[in-house]
């Protein structure tokens, strides 16, 4: 398997440039640039490179570390979409985990995420239940199968919709769910590891239209 990591900055955070910085595979940076942008950008890159069996997208404010990704790697196997959990947010939804065994529907004002409760993952935990089947995870640097993208282009739906993104419309959807929505359609399984879960970094200021945009290859030298 031969991954590669592309990152979203744009907060400037340490602990997340520490992170992606230290991940030992080839990494695709993106700095201040807007949404949906960097996704088709990394998507593009990763097309034009066939070397790589996956593409793992790191959020702009999650912590990632080399044990968190050599376990990810290693357990990926025959899944086409695989990743950790992680908490909503460090706020109100600290005690519930960023994906949904149902699938929110595009439509804002019907909208709902029916987020996994940490009670339950400890429960899952218990009875030896590693690997869970969900319909949304946020694309929380999930390994992507390389024959997933060959078919599918960031921010597309595969069917007819009235609702518009939120590149678009203020109460629009945005990239992670339209790719779950894809993922659905195509019934292709969603698998995130509750052993393994990614923390938020602390809220800090988003330098997007602030700093000039930045795109850089990081060839990984062992």
């Amino acid at each position: 398997m031969n991954p590669l990591v592309c990152f979203g900055n744009v907060y400037d955070n340490e602990q997340v440039i520490e992170g992606f910085n230290n991940l030992p595979c080839d990494k695709l940076r993106m700095d201040y640039v807007k949404s949906p942008k960097q996704f088709l950008k990394a998507q593009e890159f990763f097309l034009n490179h066939k070397e790589y069996t996956h593409f793992v997208y790191l959020a702009p404010d999650l912590i990632i570390n080399n044990s968190q990704f050599q376990a990810l790697k290693q357990n990926v196997k025959d899944n086409k979409v695989y990743g950790p959990i992680l908490n909503v947010n460090k706020l109100k939804y600290y005690d519930k985990i960023e994906c949904c065994v149902n699938l929110p529907t595009l439509e804002f004002f019907s909208r709902q995420y029916r987020w996994i409760a940490a009670e339950s993952r400890i429960y899952f935990l218990e009875h030896n239940i590693i690997e869970l089947k969900v319909k949304y995870n946020a694309l929380a640097f999930c390994f992507i199968k390389r024959k997933i993208l060959e078919n599918y282009k960031f921010t597309e739906i595969p069917y007819a919709v009235k609702q518009k993104p939120l590149w678009e419309a203020e109460q629009g959807y945005a990239v992670d769910l339209a790719f779950c929505h894809y993922c659905d359609f195509k019934e292709i399984d969603l698998i995130v590891n509750l052993n393994i879960k990614l923390k938020h970094a602390n809220p800090s200021k988003n330098y997007v239209g602030i700093k000039k945009e930045k795109i850089e290859f990081l060839k990984w030298q062992e």
